[in-house]
C-alpha cells in the first residue's frame, strides 16, 4: 500500500525559517487559511525541513522569540514509504503527525494525526480478520458476525454436517481395526489422548500461524518448515513424556511404543493439516472462519486415530 501515502498529505501547511518569530506565524496564521494548524515546519534557506513547532508552543512564548530557538526534531520519512510505516514511525518516535519530504529532503507535506489513527485502527482489524483465518475482507466474512440466525445456520451447518460424517467414517476405521482393539483392549484406553492432542496442537497451529502472518514478511515455505518441525519436536516431547508414563503405571512397552510414535506421527501430520486448511479454504473462495475449525478437528481426528492403530497393528501383529 505505499502508492496511498502521497494521496493522504496535507499540503497546506504553514512552513517557515528558522529566524522568523512567534508573532510572524501568529499574524501569518489569522490571514491566510491552511488545512493542518497543529504544527508549523521550520525550514532552511534551500527548504530542507530542520524542525517544527507546536501550535499550542506558540502561545507561551513572546512573540520575539525565533523559531529556531523552540524547534522540536519533527522525523519526517520518506515519501516513497506506505501509511502503514508511517504510523509505526509516528508510535516509535512519540510524534502525533508525520511529515514527508522528497528525496532532496525538501517537506511535502504531512500525514494528520486522523490519517495515522486511521491507518492504525485498519491495521488492527486486518490483524484480526488474520487471527479469525479471513485472508482477505470479502463481504460474507464481514457481514458473518451481524447476519440473521437463520442465514448464519445455513452457513455454518455444512461444514458441521462435515464433522459429522467424519466422526462416523473414525467409527467405521475403529471397527476395522476390532481384532487389534479386542486381543489389545488396553489400546482403547489411549485414543482419545490421541486424538485430543492431535487437534490441540493443529489448532494451535493454525492461530499462531495466522497470527503470524500478520506480523512478519515470512513466506509461506518459511513457515511451513518452521512449524513442521516446530510440530515433530512437540510430538516427541509428548511423546517421550507419555512413553515414561505409561510404563511407570505398568502397561507393556509395546503399548508404551504405540503410543509414544502415535503421538510423535500425529504432531507432524496435525500441524501441516492445521497450517494448510486456513489457505485451501480460501484459494477455493470459502471463508475460512466457518470451514477451518470443523473440517481441521474432524481431519486431525481421522488421521491420528488412522496413525495410532496402524502403528498398533504393525506392532502387535507384525507378521500380518
Amino acid at each position: 500500500m505505499k502508492n496511498n501515502l502521497n494521496a493522504s498529505i496535507l499540503t497546506s501547511v504553514i512552513i517557515a525559517r528558522g529566524e522568523a518569530t512567534v508573532g510572524d506565524i501568529l499574524n501569518k496564521i489569522k490571514s491566510d487559511h491552511f488545512e493542518y494548524l497543529n504544527q508549523i515546519f521550520v525550514t532552511d534557506r534551500d527548504k530542507h525541513l530542520i524542525g517544527s513547532v507546536e501550535l499550542s508552543s506558540l502561545l507561551t512564548h513572546d512573540p520575539s522569540t525565533r523559531l529556531e530557538q523552540i524547534a522540536c526534531p519533527s522525523y519526517p520519512i520518506d515519501n516513497t514509504l506506505s501509511l502503514e510505516y508511517a504510523a509505526n514511525h509516528a508510535i516509535s518516535k512519540g510524534i502525533s503527525a508525520v511529515p514527508v519530504v522528497n528525496e532532496k529532503a525538501v517537506l511535502m507535506g504531512v500525514l494528520p494525526e486522523q490519517t495515522i489513527i486511521e491507518t492504525l485502527r485498519k491495521e488492527h482489524i486486518d490483524d484480526i480478520h488474520k487471527i479469525a483465518g479471513i485472508r482477505k475482507e470479502i463481504t460474507n466474512a464481514r457481514i458473518a458476525i451481524t447476519e440473521p440466525p437463520t442465514k448464519s445456520v445455513w452457513h455454518r451447518l455444512p461444514w458441521l454436517l462435515v464433522g459429522l460424517s467424519g466422526s462416523i467414517f473414525a467409527t467405521f476405521i475403529i471397527s476395522r481395526y476390532e481384532s487389534v482393539l479386542g486381543n489389545n483392549i488396553s489400546l482403547t484406553f489411549f485414543i482419545p489422548g490421541i486424538v485430543y492432542l492431535a487437534d490441540a496442537i493443529g489448532t494451535q497451529t493454525e492461530t499462531i500461524v495466522i497470527r503470524g502472518l500478520s506480523l512478519s514478511w515470512a513466506t509461506f515455505r518459511q513457515i511451513l518448515k518452521k512449524e513442521f518441525f516446530t510440530g515433530a519436536l512437540i510430538g516427541l516431547a509428548f511423546g517421550l513424556l507419555s512413553f515414561a508414563v505409561i510404563l511407570l503405571t505398568g502397561f507393556t512397552i509395546t503399548i508404551a511404543i504405540t503410543v509414544a510414535t502415535s503421538i510423535f506421527a500425529a504432531g507432524m501430520v496435525a500441524t501441516t493439516i492445521g497450517l494448510f486448511l486456513p489457505f485451501l479454504l480460501t484459494k477455493f473462495g470459502k471463508d475460512p472462519a466457518y470451514g477451518s475449525g470443523p473440517l481441521a478437528t474432524v481431519v486431525q481426528d481421522i488421521m491420528g486415530i488412522i496413525i495410532y492403530l496402524m502403528i498398533a497393528e504393525a506392532l502387535f501383529f507384525p507378521l500380518n
